[in-house]
Order: structure tokens, then sequence, then C-alpha cells
């Protein structure tokens, strides 16, 4: 798996440049409150779009947007033409082959763990296949020991297993923390 992002997004007071290039592998994304991480996070699963630049995901663009001001200064008179001709491209979250689950209180609380994982695969998956795929899920992050736990006992390390999805053939599937 291979992740790309070379862009900006404004959210607030929050202002990310982004030029990442990861391989597979794990990743810690840390920094003060009010850095950006949950937008970061927002913008991999599909719930934000950047501002500027592009994002791929093994090599799928998943999006797109028109060249920064600087940019289309760069180009001269012809600038604001060629950023209204570019075409953004977005990939939904729900198109996406990942997910993301907030810490607090994101969870259905009358659910157990293996069931609030089930809950997102159920749209592709039968009862009982969304339950056994949501037990691998678990087992994949050694959370399984958590399964018939509810939210409120369990810490955000057993929680993201919830942002498993179903897989689009061919590829792997990524918890995001």
């Amino acid at each position: 798996m291979s992740l790309s992002v070379h862009g900006s997004i404004r959210r607030g007071d929050v202002d990310l440049r982004l030029n990442l290039d990861l391989e597979a592998g794990i990743c810690a994304i840390v920094g003060p409150n009010g850095s950006g991480k949950t937008t970061f996070l927002r913008l991999l699963a599909g719930l934000e779009a950047l501002d500027h630049g592009k994002l791929h995901l093994n090599d799928q663009l998943l999006d797109s947007a028109p060249a920064s001001g600087a940019e289309s200064e760069a180009l001269g008179r012809f600038g604001r033409l060629a950023r209204r001709m570019q075409r953004k491209v977005f990939v939904g979250a729900d198109r996406r082959p990942m997910a993301m689950v907030f810490q607090d209180h994101r969870l259905f609380g009358h659910l157990s763990a293996v069931h609030n994982v089930a809950f997102a695969l159920r749209n592709r998956q039968t009862r009982n296949g969304a339950e056994a795929a949501a037990w691998s899920a678990l087992d994949r992050v050694n959370a399984a020991g958590y399964g018939s736990e509810r939210p409120e006992s369990l810490s955000g390390r057993s929680a993201t297993a919830g942002g498993h999805r179903p897989r689009p053939s061919g590829q792997t599937s990524g918890v995001a923390t």
C-alpha cells in the first residue's frame, strides 16, 4: 500500500500543507492539540477534501483540487483560465478502501465491539458474514478478546478496529488511529 498527499487544506485555524509519500507500514501521526491530526485523518478517510493538490492511494487518484493561487500566477494571464479548466476529482468516504472511527461518542453504546465493527460491514455482507469479518478485523489488531465488550469499557486501541470496511478486490484494509 502506498499513500501520496501533496497539497493543502484549511479548516478554521488549521492550515495543513502536506508533502507526504508513504509506503506500507506503520505510521504515527502526533502533534499538539489543534495541529491538524484529525483534519489529516478526515482527509484520508474522504470526510474532507483538499483545497489544493492531489491525494493518491495505491496509485489511484482519490482527491485532486485546482492549482493554488501561486501556481496560477506562475501561468501568467492564463492562470485563472487554467484553474477553471482543471477538473476536481473527489472519491467520497463510501467509495474509499478505508474508514475512520472517532474515538469519542461515535460508537453505538448498546452494541458490543464486534457488533459495532460488523455494523459498517452489513451493507455488503450478510449478518453472519459481517460478524465473521468483524471478528477477523478485531483479531488483526489483537483486540478479539474485547469483542464482547461495550464501547464505554474500551480504550481507543480496541475502538479503532471499527475502521475496517469491506475491501475492494485485491486491496488490503488499514486501521487509522
